[in-house]
């Protein structure tokens, strides 16, 4: 007996007591896969997507193209930038520059600065910055990148502790007693009683004319 069926075993109709091929007959389960035709992994046959899709691109998120879906870098990042290695502003990863890449803002890069300029990328933070502070090492207040005087260090009054940034050879590292001063005098702070050129003859030692 001559029987017409799908003799296709990959076939959800397949017929088993079939004797004749019918190809035209046999039904497939749908195929799953990469629906998208620009990813890596289409699947042209596919007729439903299985979410596998890879794509290829600018996997560097400082590029101009940068791709967030890719998983393979397909080499053609476009970052823009300075390209000359001579300037202070070289980026290593440019691709592309234009005339304003390479130019060079000279001004004050220190945040804490009173002239800082976010946009400078050139100079010597030493010369260009300006900050306020009291420049005396031996003041409690003393600022060390202080570049210009603020007039306004304050230093410990005679007897209390020094400053911690005194050194321990200078005059200020010591701590004597405050001294007891009669009527008509107080006792001297200590940057007065070591620089201080007022005659204090009416007082005794350590003790100035109020």
């Amino acid at each position: 007996m001559v029987w017409f069926g799908c003799m296709d075993s990959l076939a959800l109709n397949y017929e088993s007591t079939a004797t004749v091929p019918d190809p035209s007959a046999c039904v497939y389960p749908p195929i799953s896969g990469c629906t998208d035709s620009t990813a890596t992994n289409y699947n042209p046959l596919a007729q439903s997507s299985d979410g596998s899709c890879t794509f290829a691109g600018c996997t560097n998120s400082n590029a101009e193209n940068y791709n967030s879906l890719a998983v393979t870098d397909d080499g053609k990042c476009e970052i823009k930038g300075c390209m000359d290695s001579d300037n202070a502003n070289y980026n290593s990863e440019a691709t592309f520059e234009d005339a304003t890449d390479c130019k060079l803002v000279t001004g004050c890069k220190d945040p804490a600065a009173e002239n800082y300029d976010s946009r400078a990328n050139h100079g010597n933070d030493a010369e260009l910055c300006i900050i306020t502070g009291c420049m005396d090492e031996q003041a409690i207040n003393y600022n060390s990148k202080a570049t210009q005087s603020s007039n306004d260090c304050t230093y410990p009054l005679y007897g209390e502790p020094p400053s911690p940034s005194a050194p321990p050879s200078s005059p200020l590292s010591f701590s004597p007693p405050v001294p007891e001063c009669p009527k008509g005098c107080e006792p001297m702070d200590r940057r007065r009683l070591l620089f201080s050129t007022t005659p204090t003859t009416d007082c005794p030692d350590g003790c100035v004319s109020v």
